[in-house]
């Protein structure tokens, strides 16, 4: 059983089946565990919601009668030790958490009785279902596996996964998983399954008139809705910079906030064509770009992957989050004029070229072997986990 929290969860899947069904394993139940169009990336999906039956919603009304007296005893301190206001806030937002969490935990409950899966595979690792998958799962005495989707890289934020195995993309990703406490032999880099058929393609050839690709993202964590809007407008300036230009947009498929099209509706500079891409592949949007524009985006590494440079616009005063620039997958930049510069450089074919030769170099240590063969990396682990259940 696959447990999916996103579109781009159905297409990163859909080449470790392929690689599982040569393996002779049976196709995978997949499972939406959020709220997302299924669409033709993902095909017959079940819906996690869907499932839970009167005694679950029983326990779960029996927690949540429980759930306030236990929160405050848990929290007593929390008022000596931080401004009231603040530990109200805190202790709601605990308990919002811990009612999801329930919800969740029965939810999946009722999958896993449902189902029997041999083993229990999904792509989380920051959120409340990287708690709730390993925990139910163990109820049930069945395996787990979490694969690579992004690059891990805050390990405080990955301290206490407990699945059997973790996915990697390649040895920084592994190096981040051992900080947080990570037992060694539970992480297996793999490389990253869904770059296996873009590593066949040959490099892109940039297009005239030129074309940016910038890619948006949601707001967590160091993506606050202060500091996106400074990225957005970086990369906005920055196009004017080589203008005539065309600035094609990218939506990530978990924004919800308002945050660009606020930016987008306002003038911009002469010059720039702004266009908004459908939601279809990356290489989509790459094929002929000059170079990539973005916060702190994954599609980095497709970039460099099609041989498209990248500029990566970090204003928070904090280390690049990723590790981009600083790895060399990246030119840095940090505001309006930083990022205007690194784009005015990287207009000339000769840096752009070794800025992209440069990053295509770098790649292996952040995504591991570039072999096109992650699938069938991913897909062995599987059939090692299936196998152990059987």
């Amino acid at each position: 059983m696959v447990l999916l929290l996103a579109t781009q969860h159905c297409r990163i899947w859909a080449p470790i089946q392929v690689a599982c069904s040569r393996l002779g394993i049976a196709p995978a139940t997949l499972v939406r565990a959020s709220r997302f169009p299924a669409g033709a990336a993902c095909g017959p999906t079940l819906d996690a919601a869907g499932f839970l039956g009167v005694g679950r919603l029983a326990a779960l009304a029996r927690f949540d009668a429980a759930r306030g007296a236990a929160l405050d005893a848990a929290t007593a301190s929390w008022a000596e030790e931080l401004p009231a206001a603040q530990a109200r806030a805190l202790r709601a937002s605990a308990g919002r958490a811990l009612g999801r969490l329930a919800a969740q935990a029965l939810h999946l409950d009722a999958l896993v009785d449902r189902l029997e899966p041999p083993v229990l595979i999904t792509f989380a690792e920051l959120n409340e279902w990287a708690r709730v998958v390993p925990e139910v799962a163990r109820r049930h005495g069945i395996p787990t596996l979490d694969l690579p989707h992004a690059e891990a890289a805050d390990p405080v934020s990955l301290v206490g996964l407990a699945y059997d195995r973790i996915g990697a993309f390649g040895p920084r990703a592994a190096r981040v998983l051992r900080s947080a406490g990570i037992p060694p032999g539970s992480i297996v880099e793999i490389g990253a399954p869904h770059f296996d058929r873009l590593m066949s393609l040959p490099p892109a050839t940039p297009a005239e008139p030129r074309r940016l690709v910038f890619t948006s993202q949601f707001l967590a964590g160091w993506m606050t809705a202060e500091t996106k809007a400074i990225i957005v407008r970086a990369a906005i300036t920055a196009a004017a910079a080589i203008a005539p230009v065309t600035l094609v947009i990218r939506r990530h498929p978990l924004e919800n906030d308002r945050v660009l099209d606020e930016l987008l509706a306002q003038a911009r500079p002469a010059g720039v064509t702004v266009e908004v891409a459908p939601d279809e592949p990356i290489e989509s949007s790459l094929a002929g770009a000059w170079l990539l524009l973005t916060g702190w985006s994954n599609t980095v590494f497709e970039a460099a992957i099609l041989g498209i440079p990248s500029v990566v616009i970090n204003p928070t005063g904090e280390p690049d989050p990723m590790g981009f620039a600083e790895g060399g997958l990246a030119v840095g930049a940090s505001d309006d004029e930083t990022a205007a510069s690194a784009v005015a450089r990287l207009a000339d074919r000769a840096a752009r070229d070794a800025a992209a030769g440069e990053a295509r170099r770098r790649l292996e240590e952040f995504i591991g072997p570039l072999d096109g063969h992650a699938a069938d990396r991913a897909a062995a682990l599987i059939a090692e986990l299936v196998s152990g259940a059987r």
